[in-house]
């Protein structure tokens, strides 16, 4: 996680650790820069009225443009993950942010 500056955060406001923890594998190096053009405000602006809320919450994070496709060069994106606030899973969305574009929406509904 990291703040709107692009500070990693550490868990110290979760279970009172200075512990900085990452999750899946580890890539080369990321040529990104981390530091947003956008900020988490600006982000949660772009989606409030489709989610029809006013609170949220929001993280730094990198995305993977062409993830799950396996014969595509990896294309790295620094981006906001958007969530109302008290909200468990969904809805989200994923804000470029560098550029504010809405990269995913996903509400949960599945057809």
């Amino acid at each position: 996680h990291f703040d709107e500056t692009g500070k990693a955060l550490d868990r110290s406001a979760i279970d009172g650790t200075k512990n900085i923890f990452i999750s899946g594998d580890i890539i080369g190096n990321i040529t990104l820069s981390d530091k947003p053009n956008t900020t988490m405000y600006e982000a949660a602006a772009k989606v409030s009225t489709k989610m029809k809320s006013k609170s949220f919450t929001a993280e730094l994070g990198i995305l993977d443009l062409n993830g799950g496709v396996s014969d595509k060069q990896q294309n790295f994106v620094l981006v906001w993950k958007i969530i109302p606030k008290n909200a468990q899973i969904y809805p989200y969305a994923l804000i470029d942010a560098q550029n504010s574009d809405i990269l995913r929406y996903d509400d949960g509904v599945r057809y």
